[in-house]
């Protein structure tokens, strides 16, 4: 079994290298807003810019969902949207970095017990150590990578020292999960 990051629609080989072959940060550019991707043998490395920490957390979402899988097409079998009622959630942490990290681990936790992800996100509250939010529009997803497979291996978010530029970053690091008793 490899222990590089699973996906559910591509042969192997062709994941493997697509998932983890070294490569130049590329920009994605989804109707949402835009973020930046790089593939490292260690992992996803996700980079999102937003204007208020409320958008950064929500953009890091999108982005994370956005490589992790699509909604199914009206093409496919399943249904696109699952009719499903609003999701509260609320996340408490010590620094806004690992609220970052416990907002996505709840979210890839999320996806592994639904094997869905949800279409809107609004957060509600946000504070530096803590953030509520109400997650709505579950839908049927083609995985890229199995969120199994995946963990938030580290989660950063910083302001630009111009005090004048009001931006937010945000860097993330997706890595394949390990199997217990290994290093």
């Amino acid at each position: 079994m490899s222990k590089g990051l699973r996906t559910a629609a591509f042969p192997a080989d062709v994941a493997r290298a697509r998932l983890t072959q070294a490569s130049l940060p590329v920009e994605i550019r989804p109707p949402w807003g835009a973020y930046l991707v790089e593939r490292a043998p260690e992992g996803l490395r996700l980079t999102v810019e937003a204007p208020t920490l409320a958008r950064l957390f929500i953009d890091a979402a999108r982005a994370m969902s956005d490589q992790l899988g699509e909604p199914r097409d009206d093409n496919d079998q399943a249904p696109a949207r699952v009719a499903s009622e609003a999701r509260q959630l609320s996340v408490v942490a010590a620094s806004a970095d690992q609220l970052l990290a416990a907002w996505l681990g709840e979210l890839l936790h999320s996806a592994r017990e639904t094997r869905r992800l949800f279409g809107t996100i609004n957060v509600r509250r946000i504070n530096p150590g803590h953030l509520r939010a109400e997650l709505r529009g579950e839908r049927d997803t083609r995985w890229r990578i199995d969120p199994s497979s995946v963990t938030v291996a580290d989660a950063r978010v910083a302001t630009p020292a111009d005090p004048l530029a009001k931006r937010f970053v945000a860097r993330v690091r997706l890595a394949p999960l390990r199997p217990p008793g290994r290093s």
